[in-house]
């Protein structure tokens, strides 16, 4: 059996697989987080309570026990973290991505000359300020906020020779940075680990140094300890301690499986020539390459399983749709919306849009219809036109082949005739909790 988490923006998820991959007990729980001006923060405590309690419910869900799973598997966003001293101290609340305090450090990181080349080591082609790098900056600029003050000291010239501006603080050699699954992991096998397709996101990373980037890590007078222990995606990083507070049985394996969309992507059995979207909370198209595409705008990239790489882009999404039906009370739900597109969509009165190929990005326009259904169309339409943009501004390896269907959106006829009414498409009921379980399945089979 094995119990494979996803750590999401909006919601932790769990299943349990049998050795089949059928899924046999599921369970999902709401992220709370703490929200306060630009602050988006998740407490520490809570969120290792929540991970036990959705542990559990998964587990009653599959009427079985703890000591029945036999690996676990981890798949998360790649960038909420926080800080960890050498006695396994937490430090700080979970700093979420969505926290926008790492704007202005974004910005002045930016013009430093350190990271001119930037987007040739990183997975992502900018300098964003969800992006650890920014928010570490700028938690070293805020050296007055509780409780930085006790794990921040000095830079001077016996901690560093260069990079930083002068004064500016740094971490104390024993504290650690702890990415949101990494914490999970520690807590199942005491190592501090992560995988080479997160770190990737991260701006800490190097593609072309194929470890933390020593440029980065200087920037910060961070050292490779106080990183941590990076392992290729899908492969095991440690075993579970005796007395977890999972109670999973002692030294069984722990995977580290990637971001979400990663994931998926794996569970959706993508090969080099597909092309997958995926409409969920965004809209994502990916694609996978056996050799790294080069940085381009909007791209993020990284490494994929079985030496293979990825490339994908990513829009607002299922949000889009959320919008509408907070706008329309005659859309009221998800499935409203999808039976009053279904129905516009066989009157054959709904205007036909061209799909453009190359193009980078598209701004959804205001719709304002007296229709529901037609306005509920419009919304998918410009969805449709954006996917098929963000296709045509990815790299390309080899012979198109398939053109996968994924998210929650397969759920909805109406998306689903759309595009195959552009181009035939393979629906996947994958999701990346399928992805994860396939990911240690395929790695116990070799």
């Amino acid at each position: 059996m094995i119990c494979a988490f996803d750590l999401g923006s909006t919601s932790f998820k769990a299943a349990i697989f049998n050795s089949n991959a059928g899924i046999i007990g599921n369970a999902s729980i709401p992220v709370p987080y703490n929200r306060s001006g630009q602050a988006v923060e998740l407490d520490v405590n809570v969120a290792r309570g929540l991970l036990k309690q959705l542990c559990t419910e998964a587990l009653r869900s599959g009427e079985i026990t703890a000591q029945k799973i036999t690996a676990v598997g981890v798949t998360s966003q790649a960038q909420t973290f926080t800080l960890m001293d050498d006695r396994g101290q937490i430090l700080l609340p979970l700093r979420s991505w969505l926290d926008g305090r790492g704007a202005a450090a974004s910005l002045l990181m930016t013009e430093e000359e350190e990271f001119k080349n930037f987007k040739q080591h990183a997975g992502v082609s900018d300098l964003q300020p969800a992006l650890q790098v920014c928010q570490l900056r700028a938690l070293l600029d805020n050296e007055n906020e509780e409780p930085l003050r006790k794990v921040l000291v000095k830079r001077n010239k016996d901690l560093s020779d260069k990079f930083c501006s002068a004064g500016m603080m740094c971490l104390e050699s024993n504290v650690r940075v702890v990415p949101l699954p990494g914490l999970l992991m520690y807590d199942l096998t005491g190592v501090l680990a992560t995988d080479e397709n997160l770190a990737s996101l991260t701006g800490l990373y190097s593609l072309i140094e194929k470890n933390w980037w020593s440029t980065a890590l200087n920037y910060l007078n961070l050292s490779i300890e106080q990183m941590p222990v990076l392992f290729p995606c899908g492969s095991v990083t440690g075993f579970t301690r005796a007395g977890n507070e999972y109670g999973f049985p002692q030294s069984i394996p722990v995977y580290s499986c990637g971001n979400d969309q990663t994931a998926g992507a794996f569970g959706a059995q993508i090969e080099p020539g597909d092309t997958l979207i995926t409409l969920g909370t965004a809209l994502v198209v990916y694609r996978v390459f056996t050799e790294l595409p080069h940085p381009r705008a909007g791209l993020f990239r990284g490494l994929y399983p079985g030496s293979l790489f990825y490339g994908m882009s990513a829009a607002p999404g299922g949000e889009r749709i959320s919008a509408a039906i907070s706008a329309d009370e005659n859309l009221r739900d998800f499935e409203t919306f999808d039976a009053l597109a279904v129905k516009e969509l066989g009157s054959g009165t709904s205007k036909q849009h061209c799909f453009p190929s190359g193009v980078h990005s598209l701004t959804a326009p205001q719709i304002k219809n007296k229709n529901p259904g037609a306005e509920a169309l419009g919304v998918l339409h410009t969805l449709a036109e954006t996917a098929f943009a963000m296709a045509g501004s990815l790299p390309v390896s080899g012979k198109p082949k398939r053109l996968l269907l994924a998210g929650g959106g397969v759920r909805m006829k109406s998306w689903v005739t759309i595009i195959n009414n552009i181009s035939p498409a393979v629906v996947i009921e994958s999701t990346p909790l399928d992805g994860t379980a396939e990911m240690i399945f395929s790695q116990m089979k070799s």
